[in-house]
C-alpha cells in the first residue's frame, strides 16, 4: 500500500514538488524511467544484464521516490500550520479570546492587590501594638 502510495505521489506530484523546493526546472520535465522489464506484465528478464539494469532503474526509482518524499516534507515544514481566511466568526471568537485573557489577567492583578492589602494591614496592626506597648 505504501509503495503504491509513494508511486502515485512520483508519479503526480514530483512536478510539482521539485518546482515548489526549488529544484532545477529540468529535472521536473525529465521523463520518468521506464519500469524495470521483470515487472512488465509479469514477464521475466530477458539477460542478467537486463536484469541488472532492471535493479538499478528501480533503485534509482526508489531513490526519486525518497527524495520527493523529503522535499515534500520540506515544503510542509516551511508552510507551517494551515493559515484560515478571516471570517467574521473567527474575528469574533478570536476577540472573545483576547478579552478573556485579559480579564484573566485583571483578576490574578485584583488578588495579588487584595493580598498586598491584607499584607499592609496586618503590618499597620503590628506596628499599632508595638506603638501601644511602648
Amino acid at each position: 500500500m505504501k509503495r503504491r502510495f509513494s508511486r502515485l505521489l512520483t508519479s503526480l506530484l514530483l512536478p510539482l514538488i521539485v518546482v515548489a523546493s526549488g529544484l532545477v526546472a529540468s529535472a521536473a520535465s525529465a521523463p520518468a524511467p521506464d519500469p524495470p522489464p521483470s515487472y512488465v506484465a509479469g514477464r521475466e528478464p530477458e539477460s542478467p544484464v537486463a536484469d541488472a539494469k532492471a535493479r538499478e532503474r528501480l533503485a534509482a526509482l526508489e531513490k526519486r521516490i525518497a527524495a520527493a518524499e523529503k522535499s515534500l516534507e520540506s515544503v510542509d515544514a516551511r508552510l507551517g500550520r494551515t493559515i484560515q481566511p478571516p471570517t467574521p466568526t473567527r474575528n469574533f471568537e478570536r476577540r472573545m479570546d483576547d478579552i478573556e485573557r485579559r480579564l484573566t489577567a485583571i483578576e490574578r492583578d485584583l488578588k495579588q492587590i487584595d493580598a498586598l492589602q491584607r499584607e499592609q494591614k496586618q503590618l499597620d496592626n503590628r506596628i499599632r501594638k508595638l506603638e501601644s506597648k511602648r
